[in-house]
């Protein structure tokens, strides 16, 4: 498919993460991974290297706020899920969360 370009960020850059970034990166023409976030750093700045021209960012805030990003793609650990689909949702970005949310409101 032919299109304008959509820049994805990937936020939690474990196994699945780093198989998103590089289906992404290979297989998605019109999409381009612009910014990964992971809690180790480490990790984060190596995927970078992977994808040329993107940034690590050490918050999954910054990176969903960042105006160079589109669209995220989530794929952190469960607790964390639908914290970050909402921020994502809050900024008007596509959210592609890998797992189900556990919701964690006291009145269901």
């Amino acid at each position: 498919m032919k299109g304008r370009e959509i820049r994805v960020g990937v936020i939690g850059i474990g196994k699945m993460g780093s198989c998103h970034i590089r289906n992404l990166a290979k297989r998605v023409s019109n999409a381009r991974v612009v910014a990964v976030m992971d809690v180790d750093q480490a990790n984060a700045n190596a995927i970078t290297a992977e994808c040329s021209g993107s940034k690590s960012f050490t918050s999954a805030d910054a990176l969903i706020t960042n105006p160079d990003v589109e669209a995220v793609v989530i794929t952190t650990p469960d607790q964390t899920h639908a914290e970050l689909t909402l921020a994502c949702l809050e900024a008007y970005k596509p959210v592609l969360c890998e797992k189900p949310t556990r919701h964690q409101c006291r009145e269901c």
